[in-house]
């Protein structure tokens, strides 16, 4: 085979609307042309630098004008579309792709081009369609001479052989003749400076690995896409923030093969995805993960850690569907003066923490200075939609003063990355403890022996365990010490009015004297229903599940609308004395304590 005719049978040309060739591309991989985005949109007439995707119905014309044919038969136009697209972008290498998808028969005598990882000789060449060169021009020989600030890759006419590259280049794969095999693309030139700049081969085979998953994933179902979040998750660093605009699959993905460590984001990704066995044909997802094997730093030892982590998750989402919640956010509010002091934890597997030997937990945020009462919605909400990390699933702790004991944190809005404000109780459990008793807490041995009850009670309805309660301070502590026909000792009370007060000398104040764990009430009286009644309907349930059905009587309440539904205004107090928070405070002394 002549040296450049698997050159040739891959190359593309590519026209405007108008007729005129805008450029060149080529075949990556069977049935897909990458080129150059700012190509693309010359030929459709659009700002070059148009960072917007292309819409399905735009087509763009191709033909393969090098590819073997017969003499006496011309070369047939493809109507293509654009699948991939990654903009012009000045802060990133995976920038100014197109790939482009046939729609209608491309001539059976082309073939994908090879492509090399690496440039094993410093000459390469180029072919394009520079102006007055409808059939292609040449430029015989470029030296490669570095990668510039954009981790593009600067080639010089040193020789001044041929002509310079120059417009119509673009797109064009940069051809290493030792290895027959295109080791970039190029993408921008400089006639009167006898330079160009390419994108590297390594960008190119993440071209591919985008495409062997548009082939192997159906990214138009809604079962897919709340697959390849998550695996977005597990990818990406645990502090990185995502940026802002476009969140289709695509940039998904470049935001991946953006990060610090790319390759490890890209194996992390696959191996999630492969792991999960999504793919829709078991041959592509053998040829994904072989090629995974071959191109992705230690894809073999991630796929395994993967399995392994997707089988756990599978584990944890059994226990949540039995009421039995592992992972923890826990949120520490402390006042400092007359502002407060905001940290919070991850706690992924609350079987794996242990305070003492300070494991099993991450800060997951911290604030930097003490913020003002009324800044604190605002503070926490703007880390959950920063946060990087999956809280699915996750039952939030704010361990709060006794004075915010009645402030609604579960109706606090979390704004997603689709402009939708949800309050935290649409997602998450969310359930109140007390800093007090968190803290340096006298009765802790009291607080401990009634979380043991509770535990002897988890299947319990809590209807049966909580006394009915009352405003009356005394009559409530002598309620709370009678032990009761069905429960050796209550757990807390249930109150269907609303507390006249919260902070010292309240019924809240009440439950750090006596120690109990638990305790559920209404933040504001509703005239038009029964509140006892309903919250009694609430309480039908184990102990165990508690935070769970209180969850499900929020979200009624956000389906429902309006103000009239008790799950808008119930608050729970759920204690936890074997989750401490890991903070280092002497007075707390928490290193020392025993956890029972």
């Amino acid at each position: 085979m002549d040296e450049q005719a698997l050159l040739d049978q891959a190359f593309v040309r590519i026209y405007g609307d108008d007729g005129a060739i805008v450029g060149a591309g080529f075949l990556v991989a069977p049935g897909y042309i990458v080129t150059c985005a700012h190509v693309v949109n010359d030929a459709l007439r659009r700002d070059r630098t148009e960072r917007k995707k292309p819409e399905v119905c735009q087509e763009i014309s191709v033909d393969f004008p090098l590819a073997p044919r017969s003499p006496i038969v011309s070369c047939p136009s493809v109507q293509t579309r654009v699948l991939g697209w990654a903009p012009i972008d000045c802060h990133t290498a995976f920038q100014d792709i197109a790939v482009l998808e046939p729609i209608s028969k491309i001539p059976a005598q082309v073939q994908s081009i090879p492509v090399k990882l690496h440039c094993e000789r410093s000459r390469v060449m180029l072919k394009g369609f520079p102006v007055g060169f409808d059939d292609a021009a040449i430029v015989p020989e470029l030296s490669i001479k570095g990668r510039t600030g954009r981790s593009l890759i600067q080639l010089n006419n040193e020789g001044k052989t041929g002509i310079p590259p120059q417009p119509g280049f673009s797109g064009a794969p940069v051809w290493d003749r030792e290895q027959q095999a295109a080791v970039g693309m190029l993408v921008l030139t400089a006639a009167d400076q006898d330079f160009a700049q390419m994108i590297s081969a390594s960008v190119l085979q993440y071209v591919f690995w985008i495409l062997m998953l548009h082939c192997g994933l159906d990214v138009t179902q809604t079962a897919t896409k709340k697959i390849i979040e998550p695996a977005y998750r597990y990818a990406m660093p645990e502090n990185w923030i995502r940026s802002e605009g476009d969140w289709s699959f695509d940039r998904l993905l470049l935001e991946l093969g953006d990060t610090v460590d790319s390759e490890i984001a890209l194996s992390k990704f696959s191996a999630y995805l492969l792991a999960l066995s999504e793919f829709s044909d078991d041959v592509l997802r053998e040829q994904f993960q072989n090629w995974c094997n071959q191109h992705l730093e230690n894809f073999h030892g991630i796929y395994q850690q993967a399995v392994k982590d997707v089988a756990q998750q599978s584990e944890q989402r059994r226990s949540q569907e039995q009421g039995e919640i592992e992972a923890h956010l826990l949120v520490l509010i402390q006042p400092v003066a007359d502002r407060y002091q905001v940290s919070a934890w991850r706690i992924p597997d609350f079987n794996a923490y242990d305070v003492r030997k300070w494991e099993g937990f991450d800060l997951w945020r911290q604030t930097e200075e003490a913020i003002q009462r009324n800044q604190i919605a605002d503070v926490f909400c703007r880390w959950m939609q920063e946060s990087s990390v999956d809280l699915s699933h996750t039952l939030i702790e704010f361990c709060v003063p006794l004075d915010l004991l009645d402030e609604p944190i579960d109706r606090w809005e979390v704004e997603d990355e689709f402009g939708i404000s949800l309050p935290l109780e649409a997602e998450y459990r969310v359930v109140l403890r007390s800093l007090e008793r968190t803290m340096c807490y006298a009765k802790r041995d009291d607080w401990l022996q009634y979380w043991q009850n509770k535990d002897l009670q988890a299947n319990d309805q809590a209807s049966e365990v909580l006394v009915e309660g009352c405003l009356d301070v005394k009559a409530l502590f002598a309620s709370l010490n009678i032990c009761q026909p069905k429960a050796a000792m209550p757990l807390g009370f249930r109150l269907s009015d609303c507390p006249d007060r919260v902070g010292k000398g309240s019924v809240f104040a009440l439950l750090l004297r006596t120690g109990h764990p638990i305790a559920v009430w209404l933040r504001e009286s509703i005239p038009e229903v029964d509140c006892r009644q309903e919250l009694e309907a609430i309480l039908r349930t184990p102990v165990k599940t508690l935070p769970l059905a209180i969850q499900q009587a929020r979200s009624a309440a956000l389906k429902g609308g309006g103000n009239c539904s008790i799950g808008r205004h119930i608050g729970i107090l759920w204690e936890n004395p074997h989750l401490l928070p890991p903070i280092v405070d002497e007075s707390a002394n928490l290193s020392n304590r025993s956890l029972g």
